[in-house]
């Protein structure tokens, strides 16, 4: 007797079924970064054990904008640094000391690099929890605001005479950049809100 096409549809289920309830299949990259924005199929989670974190095609504008602010701030940061240092003051960790004693450039590369690297890894997993509490998108933020605090603590230590001036712009450009992302992530919500109603 020939197998009927019910027994052998159920076997090429019952094969390709493990292989569906892995977890996520998807290997994050710097190339799946870039091409997210052209070949976007993932955007939201799809099984229910995605609740935990998974990894998309396609970033929100508002997540980029928020990222580009953390790294002006950092930006800012590094530049009010070295001239809080030109007045006397000391860097407080030891590795940035040793950079800075050493060439000042190596110092702003390493920096930058350290914050660059650092923003690629909590933006493609930016949809992950930490501790399962939170998103790591929250912990961006967070990071800003961080950043904020810190760089007026250093403009009160400059005062305004000495305050580069182009520190005074990468600010202002990283606040703005900031203000972007908030109302970009509210227009979002607003967006969602009436599609959840229905």
């Amino acid at each position: 007797m020939k197998p009927s096409r019910t027994s052998r549809s159920q076997r090429a289920v019952s094969t390709t079924e493990p292989h569906r309830r892995d977890g996520d299949r998807r290997t994050p990259s710097i190339g799946t970064l870039l091409r997210g924005h052209r070949l976007a199929r993932r955007r939201q989670a799809r099984r229910e054990s995605d609740v935990s974190g998974y990894y998309v095609d396609w970033y929100a504008p508002h997540t980029l904008y928020l990222a580009v602010s953390v790294l002006l701030l950092s930006c800012a940061d590094a530049m009010m640094t070295l001239r809080l240092l030109e007045h006397g003051a000391s860097e407080l960790n030891a590795i940035m000391r040793v950079l800075i004693e050493t060439d000042v450039q190596l110092f702003a590369a390493f920096k930058m690099a350290l914050t660059g690297a650092g923003l690629l890894f909590l933006l493609i997993h930016h949809r992950f929890r930490v501790f399962r509490r939170f998103r790591v998108e929250q912990l961006l933020r967070w990071i800003a605001l961080l950043y904020l605090v810190l760089i007026a603590y250093e403009l009160t230590l400059l005062k305004s005479p000495g305050v580069p001036p182009l520190a005074v712009f990468v600010v202002a450009m990283g606040i703005i950049t900031m203000g972007v992302s908030i109302a970009l992530a509210g227009v979002g919500a607003l967006r969602e809100s009436p599609a959840r109603r229905h």
